[in-house]
Formats: C-alpha cells, sequence, structure tokens
C-alpha cells in the first residue's frame, strides 16, 4: 500500500465520518437565535443583522432551491453539515503534514526516524484521524455544524487558509509558489462576507510563511510578529471599514481612483520585479475583489 493511497484514504474516513454523524444529527427545521434570521435571508436573498454576511447568504440562496429536503430550513441547514465535514477534512491534512514535518526533521539530539518504514508510515495518518475526529466531535463545533449559522463556514475558511499555506511551504522554493499565497488573499477577501472572524488568522500564516522563509532570531521574530498584526489591521479595519468609507464620503468616483491608484503601484512593482511589494497589491486587490461581495447588501437594501 502506498502513502498517495493511505493519505487519501484516511482524508477520506475523516471527512466520511464527520459528514454522516453531523448529517444524521443536523437540525431538521428552524434552531433558536440567529439561525431563523440566515434561513429566511437567504431564502429572499434579504439583508439580515449588519455586518450582512453577504457570502453566506449567496451559497445560502443556492442550497435553498435545491431539491435535497423538503423543509427550506434543513436546506440551509445542510451547508454547515457540508463545510464542517470539509473542515474537519482540512485539519487531517493539516496535522499529517505537521506530524510528517516533525517525523523528517526532528529536534537536535532526538533519534532520526524514517517515516517511510513499516508502521511509521500509518503514524502520521493516525494522528490526523485522532486529532481532527476529536475536534470533529467537540461540543462548540458539533453544535455549529448542525445549525444554519456562519461560523461552520467560517472554520472552514480558517482551516483552507492554513492548509494553502503549508502547500505553500512545500513548494516555497518554486517561482510559481505566490499563486497560493494569492488565492488566500481572494479567499480571505470573501471570508470577510461570512465572518470578519477569519482575519484573526493572518498572523498565523505570517509566521508560517516566517519559518519556512527566514533566519529565526529573537529580532526577525518581532519583526514578523509586527507584521502579522499590521496585516490584520490592514484588513480589519483598513479594507473592511475604511473602503465603505471612501465610498460614503466620495462616492463610487472616489472609490474607482483608488482601485486605479493599485493598479498602477502594482503594474510599476512587477515592471520592476520587484516581488515583495508586487505580491503585496496584487494580495490587495484580490482581497478587495473578495470584499466586494458586499455589495450584495446595498443592491438587495434597495
Amino acid at each position: 500500500m502506498n502513502d498517495k493511497l493511505i493519505h487519501r484514504g484516511s482524508a477520506a474516513i475523516a471527512f466520511l465520518v464527520s459528514f454522516f454523524v453531523y448529517l444524521s444529527t443536523m437540525a431538521p427545521t428552524v434552531s433558536f437565535w440567529d439561525c431563523g434570521e440566515f434561513i429566511a435571508s437567504s431564502y429572499k436573498l434579504a439583508v439580515p443583522h449588519p455586518p450582512g454576511a453577504p457570502v453566506y447568504l449567496l451559497i445560502g440562496r443556492i442550497f435553498s432551491m435545491l431539491p435535497i429536503f423538503t423543509d427550506i430550513a434543513a436546506r440551509v441547514n445542510f451547508i454547515s453539515v457540508i463545510s464542517s465535514a470539509f473542515t474537519v477534512l482540512f485539519l487531517h491534512l493539516i496535522i499529517v503534514h505537521f506530524i510528517k514535518d516533525y517525523l523528517n526533521n526532528p529536534l537536535e539530539g532526538q533519534k532520526n526516524i524514517d517515516p517511510n518504514e513499516g508502521f511509521m508510515r500509518f503514524v502520521p495518518h493516525f494522528g490526523g484521524l485522532i486529532g481532527s475526529l476529536c475536534f470533529a466531535f467537540s461540543y462548540s463545533f458539533w453544535f455549529n455544524a448542525v445549525e444554519a449559522e456562519v461560523y461552520a463556514i467560517s472554520m472552514f475558511f480558517t482551516s483552507i487558509f492554513v492548509w494553502l499555506v503549508l502547500v505553500w511551504s512545500d513548494h516555497a522554493e518554486e517561482r510559481s509558489r505566490d499563486r497560493y499565497l494569492l488565492v488566500i488573499a481572494y479567499l480571505m477577501g470573501l471570508a470577510m462576507g461570512v465572518h470578519i472572524l477569519n482575519a484573526l488568522v493572518l498572523p498565523t500564516l505570517v509566521m508560517i510563511v516566517y519559518y519556512r522563509k527566514y533566519e529565526t532570531n529573537i529580532f526577525s521574530f518581532i519583526i514578523m510578529g509586527i507584521v502579522g498584526i499590521a496585516l490584520t489591521a490592514l484588513l480589519y479595519p483598513g479594507v473592511v471599514k475604511e473602503i465603505p468609507a471612501i465610498i460614503q464620503t466620495t462616492g463610487f468616483a472616489g472609490f474607482g481612483v483608488f482601485l486605479v491608484f493599485l493598479t498602477l503601484a502594482l503594474a510599476y512593482f512587477v515592471q520592476k520585479k520587484m516581488d515583495v511589494p508586487s505580491l503585496f497589491f496584487s494580495s490587495l486587490l484580490l482581497i478587495i475583489i473578495g470584499y466586494s461581495s458586499f455589495m450584495m447588501v446595498f443592491i438587495r437594501s434597495n
């Protein structure tokens, strides 16, 4: 049995076990608190409580039209089931990646273990299954996985961000490596249309990049910590609150001028072959494109 088959099989087990448990315990209709509001807003593409969660509502509208359950509420609840199962899947992949990385790079003084021989081939996948399924059946996560709430999709975005940056770390020496970071940037903009909680993962992503690409010492650690906090502040309140403020103050014409400035800056740095500034402005533009889902709030509120 090759490692790829073991990897795919264990990931499938993590997904299918969590999916069928969540499906069997899913709320059959409307639950308490915000669930009814999100279900009704998804079905009518209306505007729920601020800030609006437009990406969730668009996904909810699609699911509300699928003939998978008789009850409209159950159709919207199913979003949490499938997104939570995928969260467990990505958590499994993350744990497997970290265990393999540890086995391939043991700490100084520890015995060097070949992770590709004998029973050790299964250890990372057993660890991934145990860790991901323990998380899958934790009270808070399971509770959110069976009702119409934004937290299930928010956790899905968080897990895919971490998984993508780990995929980036595997290809960090390749020329095309930055495409993974650009995908993260676009998905981060979309995630703001679900819950701004996802902004909190940015410092973690920055530190993973730091440990992979730079020499570690106290000074560089502090600098990258500040960079992580600054990028989080750029996203929230920066993009999330200041772009609506620009539109409110200057109209869409002022926002258009701002986009033209960002595009020209990106073109300049690309022409000069300056990788870091090019990546920064590309990411910022992609975040704004993803964040543009909030136009739905303006349109549907008439």
